[in-house]
């Protein structure tokens, strides 16, 4: 029987929170030819293809090595190798609900054939305290979705579906040439936006997205990005990522006059956050949330330039 979904894992250099991860999926209120779970290892050297010792008797497990770094690359080799009509994405540090295959298949069945896009609820597993400025502006860049217990269409973008907890119909990610390289993490870089791309491209092609409190994930924050460097560096990526999509979006580099008057508005917005940063540093205040604000705009310039003089990949083809 071919499986109705496929559950991709993305793996990298994480062999315990994957052992965690993988239990969860194999407790799924399914039978097990329903759905596949599809391990895609992305040049891990810490045994996370061990780990899959522990489930030899699962038939509807698969292990895929796919050693080029790059998140995007990885979701691609998953949607072109799974076997389902549809492609639920989970990352290898979150814990599926028992019945989260069920409630997916049961969204894409019900909303058919409009729905493109499903996702829900992700709640954090805290590693370590959550500290006092962890505002819900910063824990939107932890993977944290909660839109409330309704279900709803997400039709404009102050909502958003997160990475770990998303499925897509198959077709439509074949349709759409798959994820861009040139977004999401690639090694040590905390690169992002694949997703968002995927989203949107999807959305403007006459796709529709649908939030569903009932498929949920937990998800682990570790306790290193609990800590304001990493959430400088997050923002400060977040600024490249930001810079790389429109350029995808728009089907544009920047170049001459564009390239002028994008560069002064980046520089305009740098200065703009640079303020009251500073006050605040004159001040003896270290706020998070305007260190985060500036680390972004500086990212968001250099992108930018990076874009425009071909350090990255530049518009899809």
């Amino acid at each position: 029987m071919t499986p109705q979904l496929s559950i991709v894992v993305c793996t990298h250099n994480q062999a315990a929170y994957l052992r965690k991860a993988l239990a969860s999926l194999l407790r799924q209120n399914l039978a097990e030819d329903a759905y596949e779970i599809l391990v895609i290892d992305n040049g891990s050297v810490d045994g996370s293809k061990e780990t899959l010792r522990y489930y030899e008797g699962a038939n509807n497990l698969r292990y895929f090595s796919d050693p080029v770094p790059g998140l995007s690359r990885a979701r691609n080799t998953g949607w072109q190798n799974a076997r389902g009509k549809y492609v639920a994405y989970i990352d290898d540090d979150a814990l599926a609900t028992p019945d989260w295959a069920g409630n997916i298949l049961s969204c894409f069945e019900t909303h058919a054939p409009e729905v493109s896009i499903v996702g829900g609820i992700v709640t954090p597993i805290w590693e370590a305290e959550k500290p006092e400025w962890l505002t819900p502006e910063l824990e939107r860049h932890l993977s944290i979705v909660n839109w409330g217990a309704l279900s709803m269409f997400i039709d404009d973008d102050r909502f958003y579906l997160a990475g770990t907890n998303v499925s897509y119909r198959r077709s439509a990610l074949q349709n759409s040439g798959g994820f861009p390289a040139g977004l999401g993490r690639e090694g040590p870089l905390l690169r992002s936006n694949e997703e968002l791309w995927m989203q949107k491209h999807l959305r403007k092609n006459g796709g529709r997205m649908w939030y569903d409190a009932q498929i949920h994930v937990q998800h682990y924050i570790k306790a290193h990005r609990l800590h304001p460097s990493w959430f400088y560096e997050r923002f400060y990526w977040q600024g490249i990522s930001d810079a790389v999509l429109d350029s995808y979006l728009t089907d544009q580099c920047p170049r001459g006059r564009h390239l002028i008057s994008q560069i002064s508005k980046d520089v305009k917005q740098l200065r703009r956050d640079a303020v009251p940063f500073l006050k605040g540093l004159l001040h003896g205040s270290r706020d998070v949330i305007l260190r985060c604000r500036l680390s972004q705009a500086a990212g968001r310039l250099v992108g930018d330039l990076r874009v425009a003089f071909g350090r990255e990949d530049g518009p899809r083809k």
